[in-house]
């Protein structure tokens, strides 16, 4: 029993004994203390290391898969040992000493190294020692007769393989495969090429090649930066035009309400900045415009300054601008926090106040519900449950929307409540800001008006302030929302979940169940648990033609 070996040979994974191991081993680092130093060295050892694996593989069968001593001689019979051959000289002549004898037949290979198209011809003469031209002139002459040798040539192409390594060219040529002619023929073949690029490179078209070539370089590196330039300006006019857009927005928003460069003025609205600042923290307000400007202002003509350097190539690098920026930033961002923490202690309590009375009783049982259309004057400013203007001593006033919800009532009674909810910075404050709404509303007959602003008084900091009305309709009771109402409606709950906008400029009952439409409750009253006779009185005629003269009376106000 001996010990085997697994080594790698040109790719290729052999099994190996150990003494054959030792001995292959030996005779690799004699090819290499021969070969490397030398210029084509590296070749030549891959040549030969590709030689030896191909004669393993012819010696493995099924029954023998371990090299052994035996093989390992064989190969180093055919190919020699290195201490055999004499340095091959620079003229590449023959060795004087006999050469170790070694019978090997032809093999038949395409020749890359003479070939026109794709190396038929030569290899087919390099077999049968014969002239190359002639079999090229064979396969022309024949391809006169319906193109056969034309077809035969690439049948040839296709089934005889390239000779790749110097082993495959000598078995070409029927020259013994050994150190000594591996070695001459990677040598002939480097002298070949080093001689064809010498004279190529003596030619004038080399000359001429070479300077195309350098002209043609030089003018893909000036395009492609002159490219990179001009995408660089490109991009730098696009930031100074953001960059200038922005900073006339920011000045025009924050110090001219009506200019065309302020967002705001294109939603046909004014904002009053400065003056609004002043509603939230009236000691901070100007620290809070400071601190605004910097803070938005400082990146965006950092913006523009970096732009202008890409567009006209300034390459200075002032480190004092940059610091200044910098530090006019962080004073912005500090004005900034003190007027934000100013205005967030108006928030740290909060409050709740709420009214309620009893609407007057009327013939009708329904109540007609609306708004006033009382119009703010100076209005520069509105959302839906907001709006700022200025009164006639240039003064900004700040007006809040109520919230009007819908519920049944606990007895036959109608009934409206307001709820007031306020912050402050202490629960004192929040407690009198919210006791101190007056919320208007009035009745005429079965007519309601609620207003649709609240003004906050001039003396009170803005603070969040909502103001609820809740009205309470008994079972039965039927209610009209006006269309000016369409706003003010918030989250009524109804039989047919239809959405608050679109509950306006329609008659509701009130029903055990809900809020619910006139015209689906006539249609199937016992649905709702509700006697008939609610029905019939709710569309009398007399009501209707009182709803038409409401209405009038509505659409005037």
């Amino acid at each position: 029993m001996k010990k085997t070996v697994r080594v790698n040979i040109n790719g290729i994974v052999f099994n190996i004994d150990d003494d054959a191991y030792s001995m292959l081993r030996d005779y690799l680092d004699a090819i290499h203390s021969k070969f490397l130093d030398e210029e084509e060295g590296t070749e030549i050892i891959a040549d030969i290391e590709a030689r030896i694996a191909e004669l393993f593989q012819q010696d493995l069968t099924d029954s023998n898969q371990v090299i052994t001593t035996i093989e390992v001689d064989g190969v180093i019979a055919i190919l020699g040992r290195p201490e055999d051959f004499d340095d091959v000289e620079s003229n590449y002549e023959e060795e004087t000493k006999p050469e170790q004898k070694t019978t090997r037949r032809r093999c038949i290979f395409r020749d890359p190294d003479n070939r026109m198209i794709g190396g038929v011809s030569s290899g087919i003469g390099s077999y049968f020692g014969i002239d190359p031209i002639i079999v090229r002139a064979a396969f022309v002459l024949g391809a006169a007769f319906f193109g056969t040798t034309i077809f035969l040539y690439f049948l040839f192409w296709i089934a005889i393989p390239e000779a790749k390594n110097s082993a495959q060219k000598l078995e070409m040529k029927g020259e013994p495969v050994n150190l000594s002619n591996i070695e001459k023929t990677i040598k002939e073949e480097l002298n070949t090429v080093k001689q064809n690029f010498d004279k190529f490179r003596a030619e004038k078209q080399y000359r001429g090649i070479r300077h195309r070539i350098s002209q043609i370089i030089s003018f893909f590196l000036n395009a492609l930066t002159k490219f990179l330039k001009g995408i660089v300006k490109f991009f730098g006019v696009i930031f100074l035009f953001v960059g200038i857009v922005a900073l006339a927005g920011i000045i025009g928003t924050l110090f001219f309400s009506s200019s065309i460069f302020s967002p705001i003025s294109w939603t046909g609205n004014e904002l009053y900045i400065y003056e609004s600042l002043k509603m939230f923290s009236s000691t901070y307000s100007t620290m809070g415009l400071i601190g605004i400007f910097l803070l938005v202002t400082i990146p965006i003509l950092g913006l523009i300054y970096i732009s202008l350097k890409m567009i006209f190539k300034i390459r200075t690098k002032n480190k004092l601008i940059s610091l200044i920026g910098i530090g006019l930033w962080v004073v912005g961002l500090i004005f900034s926090a003190i007027f934000g923490l100013s205005i967030a202690k108006n928030f740290q309590e909060e409050s709740d106040d709420k009214k309620t009375y009893e609407i007057q009783a009327f013939q009708s049982d329904t109540l007609y519900l609306e708004t006033t259309t009382t119009k703010i004057k100076h209005r520069f400013f509105r959302s839906k449950t907001f709006a700022m203007a200025k009164n006639n001593k240039n003064e900004i006033e700040l007006y809040i929307s109520p919230r009007i919800r819908i519920s049944q009532s606990k007895n036959d009674k109608m009934e409206i409540s307001v709820r007031t909810t306020a912050h402050g910075a202490t629960e004192e404050k929040a407690n009198k800001f919210a006791s101190n709404v007056r919320y208007d509303w009035s009745q005429v007959d079965s007519l309601l008006s609620v207003n649709a602003y609240y003004g906050i008084p001039k003396n009170q900091p803005w603070t969040p302030m909502e103001i609820t009305i809740e009205i309470k309709i008994p079972v039965g009771k039927s209610i009209y929302f006006g269309k000016k109402l369409k706003y003010l409606l918030w989250d009524v709950d109804n039989i047919q979940d239809i959405w608050d906008r679109r509950m306006v400029q329609k008659m509701w009952i009130m029903t055990p169940s809900g809020l619910c439409l006139t015209d689906e409750y006539v249609k199937n009253p016992e649905k709702y648990n509700m006697p008939k006779s609610f029905v019939e009185k709710e569309t009398d005629p007399k009501d209707l033609q009182k709803l038409d003269e409401l209405e009038e009376v509505l659409d005037s106000l």
